[in-house]
């Protein structure tokens, strides 16, 4: 078995050293895939023996399927550029290289997030395929996570260690990337003619909570396992939310700095900061607006999250202060707002 290990990679310094000193003890050549870097992925490269190319991003499956075609292996190693094969995986790869039993192998992935390995909630196993004979499987690719199309007649085995993922730095790291996956997981959803429902959402999310957060062990983890759950139920309603958004900025184009006379309005409701969103949530909807500039952070604690239920595609925040960081403020800045001036 010759491997070619296929690796792309965009500013990926953080994390691509880890994964070559890995790589390197089971692949016979190491193919990297740069989407013009502007770190210092292509320096540190250049300090193994890798084929190095550089080319225009134009999707995950598009991607790597065009690495694969550079390959002279006859196996293929697929690996994110923060994946790393733990110890007794390179043990179990180097034993097949001997006398491969499978066209296919499937790997279980174990996530690394903030400094704890999360073995609960849905997590792990992870299993993925991520070896296989060059003309085995190939790449289908999604908006949001492309898939690994193995032929019907290949038989996968399973290798024995883990594929160790250090994906996420911080809680503020991991929400923000989810948004960008829901913006595009909702685009996807459109083009196959299926629109976000609020009650459907609300009732999905609910259930997935008590599954990931009890049935799945997701309590185990601490404040981690919390996020991961809350996220993982809430994923739903910020699907819903997108898809107002998306709707809302076909016809949109009044824009306003701050509450204006909203948040007096609202002063009625002080006992409550809910009764307060839920009028601005409604004087938001007789409005077709594009931009709200927040210039303070006790209005973007309000209006920010109403803006955000209704739709509005554009909430700014250009106040110079820093929030305290927390669940919530992780919250609001990575999904909610989306520009800092």
């Amino acid at each position: 078995m010759k491997i070619s290990a296929v690796i792309i990679t965009y500013n990926e310094a953080a994390n691509i050293t880890k994964c070559l000193d890995a790589a390197q003890q089971v692949a016979d050549e190491i193919i990297i895939v740069d989407s013009f870097s502007k770190d210092k992925t292509k320096v540190i490269c250049a300090s193994y023996n890798v084929r190095f190319f550089e080319r225009k991003f134009d999707g995950y499956g598009e991607q790597k399927n065009w690495g694969n075609a550079q390959a002279t292996g006859d196996y293929i190693l697929s690996l994110d550029a923060d994946e790393v094969l733990s110890k007794k995986l390179i043990q179990s790869i180097l034993a097949q290289k001997k006398q491969p039993t499978h066209k296919a192998f499937s790997f279980n992935r174990l996530t690394n997030f903030s400094g704890t390995w999360i073995r609960f909630a849905g997590w792990y196993p992870d299993k993925k395929v991520r070896l296989w004979q060059k003309e085995a499987a190939t790449w289908i690719g999604k908006a949001v996570h492309e898939i690994l199309e193995v032929k019907e007649a290949v038989k996968v085995g399973q290798l024995k260690g883990d594929l160790l993922h250090y994906s996420f730095d911080s809680v503020f790291d991991y929400l923000n990337r989810q948004n960008k996956y829901a913006k595009l997981s909702v685009i996807e959803q459109l083009k196959r003619g299926k629109t976000p429902q609020f009650l459907p959402s609300l009732l999905k999310g609910i259930y997935k909570f008590f599954l990931l957060y009890f049935f799945k062990l997701g309590f185990v983890h601490g404040y981690h396992g919390f996020v991961i759950c809350l996220n993982g139920a809430g994923k739903y309603l910020i699907n819903y939310a997108k898809y107002r958004q998306i709707e809302h900025a076909k016809t949109a184009n009044i824009s306003q700095v701050g509450l204006h006379s909203t948040i007096e309005k609202a002063e009625k409701y002080s006992f409550m900061n809910l009764f307060k969103i839920k009028f601005l949530v409604d004087e938001y909807r007789k409005n077709q607006i594009e931009t709200i500039d927040f210039l303070n952070y006790k209005d973007l604690k309000l209006g920010g999250i109403a803006a955000f239920w209704v739709g509005v595609p554009n909430v700014v925040y250009s106040a110079k202060d820093e929030p305290k960081a927390g669940l919530f403020n992780d919250f609001l800045f990575s999904t909610v707002v989306t520009e800092r001036i």
